[in-house]
């Protein structure tokens, strides 16, 4: 296990060098500069402040000035937010964003995993058709959508929450229930085919012959095996829901990762825009890693054959 964990964090940094160098030189290409907006600024302080940056420097010595910058730790500096580092903003918009995607994301694998393990076991009833319905509903219905119909109705209609910022537990309610949407949808259907499948194993009914009680084969034979596929989606989803979807963040005015995306995309802030891209890649391998481990847990078989090798 020691030399697996080892080797992911090795094939971390050429992925994270990938990742700034793709970024770095894809925003640069993109019409426009950080400064094109400051229309009324004379020629001798546009070029002061390109100047400050290494704006006027080659794009050769932009690229290997960052690299040295980034060896060192540092993200560099907005051009935006003055006074301000892109390591002091994500610092300040990591955590909101971490709240509400965990908080999501809690709420995706408990309700989509009770969803799909209902529908499961009443097969071709009611119930079944009722919870899939939903399950596709939430899958095709836009995350903005969906939103913006919550805010209509509990915010605008009802006035029972509110609906927008970040500043009390109620006004968590509706973007982690936006947020949640499609990862709980995902889950349900993934859970459902999973379980279904586990169901009609040699085990089970091995284990049904035994006069086991149908409540201990689900939870100890059919459940955990049905987990496995689960798992295999919640290494992306983790990693995005926990760097804040740009949508939501943005539709309930929320000050995390997505929102400083968004706009540091428009405002060409260079530096911020591939610190947030770094740190949602660090975010993705590490998820990803936690899955692997996670696999090896819950099958014993992965464990063993990784020590074989």
């Amino acid at each position: 296990m020691f030399k697996f964990i080892v080797q992911k964090i090795l094939l971390a940094i050429p992925v994270l060098w990938i990742v700034a160098t793709v970024t770095f030189f894809l925003i640069r290409f993109v019409p426009g500069g950080p400064f094109d907006n400051e229309r009324n600024l004379p020629e001798e302080i546009m070029h002061n402040l390109k100047a400050k940056y290494k704006l006027d420097k080659p794009l050769w010595y932009q690229y290997t000035f960052y690299l040295n910058r980034l060896a060192k730790g540092d993200l560099g500096i907005s051009y935006k937010y003055t006074n301000r580092t892109v390591t002091q903003i994500l610092q300040q918009a990591f955590p909101v964003s971490a709240e509400l995607g965990l908080s999501a994301l809690s709420l995706a694998i408990v309700s989509g995993i009770l969803f799909g393990s209902v529908s499961a076991l009443n097969r071709g009833k009611f119930i079944d058709f009722l919870l899939m319905t939903i399950a596709t509903a939430g899958i095709s219905i836009p995350t903005f959508v969906f939103g913006v119909m919550l805010m209509y109705i509990f915010g605008l209609q009802l006035k029972i929450l509110p609906v927008g910022l970040w500043e009390s537990p109620r006004h968590a309610i509706l973007p982690i229930i936006t947020l949640a949407l499609a990862p709980t949808a995902n889950i349900a259907r993934l859970s459902r085919s999973s379980i279904l499948d586990n169901l009609n194993k040699d085990h089970v009914m091995v284990a049904r012959s035994l006069g086991f009680s149908e409540t201990k084969i689900f939870f100890t034979h059919v459940l955990r095996n049905s987990l496995i596929p689960i798992l295999t989606i919640l290494g992306p989803m983790t990693a995005l829901l926990l760097t804040g979807s740009f949508v939501v963040e943005y539709i309930f005015a929320i000050p995390g990762m997505g929102r400083f995306f968004i706009t540091a995309v428009s405002n060409r802030d260079y530096d911020l825009v591939i610190g947030t891209t770094l740190v949602f890649a660090l975010v993705l391998l590490f998820s990803n890693g936690i899955i692997d481990i996670l696999y090896r847990l819950v099958d014993k078989r992965i464990l063993h054959n990784s020590g074989n090798l």
